[in-house]
């Protein structure tokens, strides 16, 4: 009961980290309009809180290698959900941008360290399936990120969501002490007679192995897409600003505008849910194709561009009246106009492709790293993501900027987003080629695992 209490709330933990980071780019119309800054300028608090993100998680994979990661995920928890609650009294664009780069220090955390502990709690046969559980999280993370900006911006201001996560992410903190931490390796079958005997896995990563994990090829593949990947998916964040400037342009108030459009982006992110699908499918088909998660990625990527593109240029025409909630509003034009249904089934076939990318990345990494070096593997590859969630984030501020020019809004945004998607179709061809180094990679280490059991005399 105790680890299936721990599994939920590691789960919570990721949801709510995501909420955190979903919300921001949400946000940024109300943020650039109080604070009177530029499209960049606005941006670029999403930005630079990514770029510590990726950062700060590098040192947290490292320290989840060597150290009780249970009281790591509590450190860390605090260290975001402290200065989130302090945006209340931020009464300026640099107060609120320093608040969030130390919320940055915090969030780097959960994602490396929770992925490197859910790892140790289930077997590797279903590993895919429970990270797509894990990615599932993280996607309603977004999902419950567009609820709050939808229902709280309007009447209470863009800084509620921001405050009610805070308070979620103290409230976790404290049931982090109760939960299980894992010993490595204990839900690998190679060292299962092992475990099962009270013997111990006793390695961890030292710095002498760090050229060993970069060695791999799998991993440096797995780097190269997320980065590649990340550089259409950062800018994807800010489809809340084309919504919201399609709907202002015909003539909505601006925070009526943005809570509709954090709605109806809530709205197509369902698609995600068929993430446990994928984790599914990966798991029976690595059992006999040790190349299958890479490949099922692969093709998501591919199907989703298209997919995406006929989103940013579906019009989104106001045809019923605009009175009542944002809610109200949203659901008034689902029933009067065919275009936001259009808008919809695209983003769900988008999502839905897209979704084939979480649960089996997770779970390759895993697949291809000895349980020592997983969370260093896993923040490096995180590392490459978020850096390009930042870059991308930044270079689609800038983009939007330069575009409006010679394009009026919602166009530019629109061009803006189209751009950067096609980042996707080179990612594709970085998992296609993972899937050519995976089955080594995964070969030599169950060879490994094997080899230290028997030599532990199992």
């Amino acid at each position: 009961m105790r680890r299936t209490f721990s599994v939920i709330l590691f789960l919570v933990m990721a949801s709510i980290d995501n909420t955190v980071l979903a919300i921001l780019p949400q946000v940024v119309p109300s943020v650039g309009a109080e604070f009177r800054v530029p499209d960049r300028l606005a941006t670029l608090i999403v930005s630079l809180n990514l770029l510590v993100v990726a950062l700060t998680g590098l040192v947290w994979g490292y320290r989840s290698d060597q150290s009780d990661r249970r009281r790591l995920l509590l450190i860390g928890t605090l260290a975001w959900a402290l200065p989130v609650a302090l945006v209340r009294w931020a009464d300026s664009y640099p107060v609120f941008l320093a608040l969030m780069l130390l919320a940055g220090l915090g969030l780097g955390c959960i994602s490396t360290v929770g992925y490197s502990i859910i790892t140790d709690l289930v077997p590797e046969r279903r590993r895919g399936l429970l990270l797509g559980i894990w990615g599932l999280a993280q996607g309603i993370g977004s999902l419950l990120a567009g609820l709050l900006v939808g229902r709280l911006l309007e009447p209470q201001g863009w800084r509620a969501p921001l405050e009610v996560m805070a308070l979620a992410g103290l409230s976790c903190s404290a049931l982090a002490l109760l939960a299980v931490s894992p010993a490595p390796g204990s839900a690998d079958e190679a060292l299962h007679t092992l475990h099962a005997r009270g013997g111990e896995y006793p390695y961890r990563i030292r710095r002498a192995d760090l050229p060993l994990v970069l060695g791999k090829a799998s991993n440096r593949w797995l780097m190269a897409q997320g980065f590649l990947a990340q550089l259409a998916y950062g800018p994807l964040y800010l489809l809340v600003v084309l919504l919201t400037a399609r709907l202002t342009a015909q003539g909505l108030p601006l925070e009526r505008a943005n809570s509709v459009a954090a709605l109806f982006w809530t709205m197509l992110q369902l698609g995600g849910i068929i993430s446990l699908l994928w984790g599914w499918l990966g798991d029976r088909l690595q059992q006999r194709n040790p190349r299958a998660r890479a490949l099922i990625a692969a093709y998501g990527f591919w199907l989703a561009t298209p997919c995406y593109l006929a989103l940013f240029w579906t019009p989104l025409p106001l045809e019923a009246p605009t009175g009542g909630s944002a809610l109200a509003l949203l659901l008034a034009q689902l029933r009067s106009s065919a275009w936001w249904w259009i808008a919809m089934l695209a983003a769900t076939l988008a999502v839905a492709a897209q979704a084939t990318n979480a649960p089996n990345w997770f779970a390759l990494v895993s697949d291809v790293n000895l349980p020592e070096h997983r969370g260093t593997a896993f923040s490096l590859v995180t590392l490459a993501n978020n850096l390009a969630r930042a870059l991308g984030t930044l270079l689609a501020g800038m983009t939007f900027d330069l575009l409006r020019r010679g394009l009026p809004e919602p166009f530019n945004y629109a061009l803006g987003l189209s751009l950067f998607q096609l980042f996707f179709v080179p990612a594709g061809v970085c998992f296609w080629l993972a899937a050519r180094s995976a089955p080594r990679d995964i070969a030599g280490v169950q060879a490994t695992l094997r080899r230290r059991a028997a030599q532990a005399g199992v």
